[in-house]
């Protein structure tokens, strides 16, 4: 799965470029005829929302499921027993640095793809550049996911699970745990 979050987040990258080129592109070409080119530009913006969306399902199945293969999921997963756990897994998603760039490009992505809905049947020049806008800052957002730091999908060290997958706390994990 963690596999298929990160194709997501490039295929959202991926999205971002081609809507910033078409939309810049479709600008130099005119008004009608770029439309067609402007369009697309349109269509990259939803689907970044979408890709982003995909990854964020991925990231938050992870929590509910408890898939410690994550090492996001590991460092930040709840502990909570009570009826409430489910909130606890879900607000865990933006817990951590990773995990708050992806909600924070989800939320852009959103925005961004509301205004392309809205402004899709009149694309007029500024409604064209805020959106290029949008998708730049939308880019260096996935830009900063996909680099290791940020990266919400990393693998977990191999031993920090235990044979059926649970978690070990263990010194690997969290040095503070090392005594002299």
């Amino acid at each position: 799965m963690t596999t298929l979050g990160n194709l997501f987040l490039g295929l959202a990258a991926l999205g971002a470029v081609l809507s910033i080129v078409s939309l810049f592109w479709g600008r130099s070409m005119g008004p009608k005829e770029g439309e067609g080119v402007t369009n697309l530009g349109y269509y990259m913006t939803f689907g970044i929302l979408g890709s982003l969306t995909l990854s964020t399902g991925i990231l938050m199945a992870a929590f509910f499921r408890q898939d410690f293969t994550f090492e996001y999921v590991a460092q930040h997963h709840s502990t909570d027993v009570s009826a409430l756990r489910w909130l606890f897994d879900f607000s865990a998603i933006w817990a951590g640095r990773e995990g708050s760039l992806l909600f924070w490009a989800w939320l852009i992505a959103l925005f961004g793809a509301y205004v392309a809905y809205k402004r899709m049947s009149e694309t007029d020049e500024l409604s064209n550049m805020s959106l290029a806008v949008f998708n730049v800052v939308q880019l260096f957002f996935i830009t900063a996911l996909i680099i290791p730091l940020n990266n919400p999908f990393k693998v977990s060290d191999p031993s920090w699970l235990g044979p059926g997958g649970e978690l070990l706390i263990n010194t690997a994990m969290n040095l503070s745990l090392i005594h002299i």
